[in-house]
């Protein structure tokens, strides 16, 4: 989502070269039809959303408890400081080869020198699934030395001490 503001003429210039509105449509009838589809599953099946709120709530709590930190978030979507960029995408592929699936976030997405691993969860993860991601990011982790780390050690106690909202998403 978005707006342009702007003279009349820059408006429709950019309505008609920006590549993001050319070709664009309004939903497909099938897209419509499964989110419609959704919502409706989500009315009649509330204990979806609990489940997505215990396993979010583990998370969060696992990873802290493991001396990662992962901010000030909320939801199902937990980003992991590693800090160093090289790193971070060391350890997206490390987890991979464990079976864990996890984007890295580097700079311009994150500030430069804060970047971090997305991990997301769903309501469909059982305990068992949540505690292996767990063991598998403790274990590649402490492979790779992200623990002891200078850069990591240093973000991650600045970090605590101002309370750091690691959920931002801008560049610097």
């Amino acid at each position: 989502g978005g707006f342009i503001a702007g003279a009349s003429d820059l408006v429709n210039f950019l309505k008609h070269r920006a590549r993001c509105l050319i070709f664009t449509a309004s939903l497909a009838p099938s897209v419509a039809a499964g989110v419609l589809k959704a919502l409706q599953l989500l009315q009649e099946e509330p204990q979806r959303i609990e489940q997505l709120w215990k396993n979010t709530r583990k998370m969060h709590a696992g990873f802290k408890s493991l001396g990662f930190k992962i901010g000030s978030t909320r939801t199902p979507i937990v980003p992991i400081l590693v800090g160093n960029e090289i790193l971070a995408f060391k350890f997206a592929q490390r987890l991979y080869e464990e079976g864990v699936f996890a984007t890295p976030a580097v700079y311009p997405a994150v500030r430069f020198g804060e970047a971090i691993i997305r991990t997301s969860y769903m309501a469909t993860h059982t305990d068992e699934d949540l505690d292996q991601v767990l063991e598998i990011f403790e274990r590649v982790a402490r492979e790779l030395g992200t623990f002891e780390d200078p850069a990591y050690l240093q973000l991650n106690a600045l970090n605590h001490a101002l309370d750091f909202n690691l959920s931002y998403q801008g560049g610097s």
